[in-house]
């Protein structure tokens, strides 16, 4: 989880850097250096994501591969559409957008087991409660309940 952290944190980084700043062809050393920092990611993005799926779906890796790389390309595909019709800052917010909606995405497969974990654990907890307050005589049934209370002659 922390490589995922960093990547995504390096990757926003960068698009608030590109966002904020100005452009200018002088700074060809800054181009470099924000290349270099975006590989970073990248490389962390290209092996992580390949350990998850493997991670995922042990089972059938050719299929979830498959996947991946259908839903990567189809990304790339409407990438290069999109640049073609916005101007670059609206790209970088749609791309910001879409990584925090991915980052949010990750996030909870990588807690789903502690959480059910934790309300598996609470709902236990409350079957033993209600055991132990009931002793050890059976639930009647609402049918049960029902035919008793109305077939039961009234006392005066």
């Amino acid at each position: 989880m922390p490589l995922f952290v960093f990547g995504a944190v390096i990757s926003m980084l960068v698009s608030l850097t590109l966002l904020i700043w100005p452009l200018n062809p002088g700074d060809t050393s800054l181009f470099y250096a924000i290349v270099g920092v975006l590989g970073m990611a990248d490389g962390v993005w290209n092996t992580q994501i390949s350990g998850l799926w493997i991670a995922l779906s042990s089972s059938h890796l050719e299929a979830a591969f498959a996947n991946y790389r259908f839903w990567e390309s189809t990304g790339f595909g409407l990438g290069l559409i999109l640049i073609r019709f916005t101007n670059i800052t609206q790209f970088l917010l749609i791309s910001l957008g879409m990584l925090l909606i991915g980052m949010l995405c990750y996030l909870s497969i990588e807690f789903y087991d502690n959480i059910s974990l934790h309300g598996r654990r609470m709902v236990d907890m409350c079957r033993i409660r209600r055991k132990k307050q009931l002793g050890n005589k059976p639930l009647s049934s609402m049918e049960t309940s029902l035919i008793s209370a109305t077939s039961a002659p009234e006392k005066v």
